[in-house]
């Protein structure tokens, strides 16, 4: 799955705080192939100014994240309860639909 940084952003907010120790682990192992590094933040030209994050969409190149089959249902549970509980926001819909797509 290719991601930008925003989706990456995104992401991270569909995991769950709470579960199972494999649910955690699985959503440890999502935030390390995610997380966003220094390097990436600097490609993009990422600043904060005045409490809004900016940077050079232009310069986003997507970045192709593999994710195993384990990774793929607890990203699509979340989603589902997300959906479940009307909770999608438009900050989250697109990566929602992406990760339908999987």
């Amino acid at each position: 799955m290719e991601l930008k940084l925003l989706e990456r952003f995104a992401l991270t907010q569909l995991l769950p705080e709470k579960g199972t120790m494999t649910e955690q682990l699985t959503a440890k192992d999502i935030r390390a192939k995610i997380l966003v590094t220094k390097l990436d933040l600097e490609a993009v030209e990422f600043v904060e100014e005045g409490g809004f994050q900016k940077w050079n969409a232009e310069k986003d190149t997507p970045k192709e994240i593999e994710f195993s089959d384990a990774e793929k249902r607890l990203l699509k549970a979340a989603v589902k309860k997300l959906d479940d509980d009307k909770a999608i926001t438009p900050q989250i819909l697109e990566i929602c639909v992406k990760i339908e797509g999987l």
